[in-house]
């Protein structure tokens, strides 16, 4: 039963990564999850350099990486073990620990520019005349 639940987990690895993410965040933040935004991992991983062709080849790479594992499982293990579910969860785990730290990355650098940008207007309100 758990081999199955670990291949399904492992073949939709992206969109439920990103959706974990996205509402954790958004929770965090105190924003409604259901509401739209630029948070996804798609988007940070675009603020932190990657160019938008870079960012689709990482998550051609990592579906096609997720398929391979997903094949492995289905046709390669006939004795199911509890390694396979340290191997794989622990697949699963990195990919979410670095979307986390990904998103967070941009997170941090969007409350540095929030917090300056604020200290800018109140500076102009104290030092223009009135």
């Amino acid at each position: 039963m758990l081999k199955k639940f670990i291949t399904v987990g492992i073949a939709f690895l992206l969109p439920l990564v990103d959706t974990t993410v996205v509402v954790i965040n958004r929770l965090r933040q105190g924003r409604s999850p259901f509401v739209g935004g630029r948070d996804h991992t798609t988007h940070s991983l675009a603020f932190l350099g990657l160019t938008d062709r870079q960012v689709a080849i990482a998550f051609g790479l990592l579906s096609l990486n997720s398929m391979f594992l997903v094949v492995i499982i289905k046709y390669f293990i006939s004795q199911w073990s509890g390694v396979y579910e340290l191997i794989f969860a622990s697949y699963f785990f990195v990919i979410l620990g670095f979307f986390f730290f990904a998103t967070n990355k941009k997170i941090a650098a969007e409350k540095k520019i929030e917090q300056y940008s604020s200290t800018i207007i109140e500076k102009n309100l104290v030092s223009s005349p009135h």
